[in-house]
């Protein structure tokens, strides 16, 4: 039985999480709910998780890159602004691991941002989000305009 790992992902049932963190003292893992659009990640025991791997309530899944990595050159300049603008406001949050999992910390570190009006709460979740579920990379903040338009009609975009 393997261990998880940062990006694995584990399945309960009918929920996945992806592993954002594991404690190099082997005591926690932070994980982090796949599906949904809301959520914050979740700090457990990892004695826990093994427990639950060994039972077989809980499979293993390893990591498969979400993203496809691009070169800096063939991402627009749209894009890079956009995504340098998402990371700057999450990178100290994100290198504040553990904190980041544990509510009471991540309150204090995000309330800044939010008293500062330097973006909404919902929105820094959900620069929060893409990085943690798209592979934790600079990249994930990268917007989905491909996505943007009238649903059915095939959009390019630029």
């Amino acid at each position: 039985m393997s261990l998880p790992v940062k990006l694995d992902l584990l399945r309960d049932g009918t929920t996945r999480y992806r592993v954002l963190w594991v404690d190099p003292l082997a005591v926690h893992v932070a994980l982090i709910a796949v599906e949904g659009a809301i959520g914050w990640p979740t700090l457990r025991l990892l004695e826990h998780i093994e427990a639950d791997l060994t039972a077989g309530t809980l499979t293993f899944e390893p990591f498969e890159a979400p993203l496809i990595p691009r070169a800096e050159h063939d991402i627009a300049e749209l894009h890079r602004q956009r995504r340098d603008e998402a990371w700057a406001i999450i990178q100290p949050l994100v290198e504040s691991e553990p904190d980041i999992y544990v509510k009471a910390k991540r309150c204090a570190l995000i309330a800044p941002i939010i008293e500062a009006k330097i973006v909404s709460r919902p929105t820094l979740a959900g620069y929060l989000r893409r990085y943690w579920l798209r592979g934790m990379t600079k990249n994930a903040l990268l917007p989905d305009f491909d996505r943007c338009g009238a649903p059915g009609q095939m959009r390019e975009a630029r």
